[in-house]
């Protein structure tokens, strides 16, 4: 069956009443639009605060100063975060690299050539991305000279406590960073059977990931204190 259009028939079309519905349903639309404008807005500049806005923009507005808190600046930073402790194996105490007693001794070589590098995979890169996401998130919230001023100690541009602690927060996450690729990972490939090294250096290298590891864990301490603090006392 072949469908053929029909043409409109022009009887009882007004166009006075069809323009007078169309304007009325514009209308009635642009007030639905404009009831959750503000609310539009005011997610877009609270999220991406260095971001254009919606409509307007003044020069040299500091658009920070809009954000009450950094829950939604931050939250992929603590995805991140989150992300590298949960993919750490619940086996894995401290990184000393023993398996666990619930584990049967003929499936435990599977822990150092299978497991272990895996985690050990997702572990490193998500150390990155939190260093990474860390460090943008510094640049967007405290801008250009907040950030230098923050990463030299406030030595770039004058003192500013909150500056201040939020630079020695960042620079103990460096630090935890370059821990984990260039000092935990190199000694852990040795550990697991990785990188072939004879026993002794296996065992040593084993205690060395385990130390820093530790290391690693005591920093965060004050690294968490260094952000509550520039978040809450200044």
């Amino acid at each position: 069956m072949v469908y053929t259009p029909v043409a409109e028939s022009n009887i009882g079309f007004d166009p006075e009443n069809k323009f007078k519905m169309f304007m009325k349903k514009y209308s009635d639309a642009e007030g639905i639009h404009d009831h959750w404008k503000d609310k539009y807005e005011e997610a877009y500049e609270y999220t991406m605060p260095q971001r254009e806005s919606f409509y307007e923009e003044t020069i040299g507005e500091r658009r920070t100063d809009k954000i009450f808190d950094e829950t939604a600046v931050v939250g992929i930073q603590e995805f991140a975060s989150r992300l590298q402790a949960g993919l750490v194996p619940t086996y894995g105490r401290w990184a000393n690299l023993e398996a666990g007693s619930e584990i049967p001794d003929e499936q435990k070589p599977a822990i150092g050539k299978v497991i272990a590098p895996a985690a050990l995979f997702w572990f490193r890169w998500a150390a990155l991305a939190t260093l990474i996401t860390g460090l943008t998130t510094l640049a967007l919230y405290y801008g250009h000279e907040g950030s230098v001023n923050a990463l030299t100690f406030t030595l770039a541009y004058g003192f500013n406590g909150k500056e201040l602690t939020i630079g020695i927060g960042m620079w103990l996450a460096i630090i935890m960073a370059y821990n984990v690729w260039m000092v935990i990972w190199p000694n852990q490939k040795k550990a697991l059977g990785i990188v072939e090294v004879d026993a002794d250096t296996k065992a040593k290298s084993a205690r060395t990931a385990m130390l820093f590891s530790r290391t690693n864990t005591v920093l965060s301490i004050p690294m968490l204190l260094a952000m509550v603090v520039a978040q809450n006392l200044y």
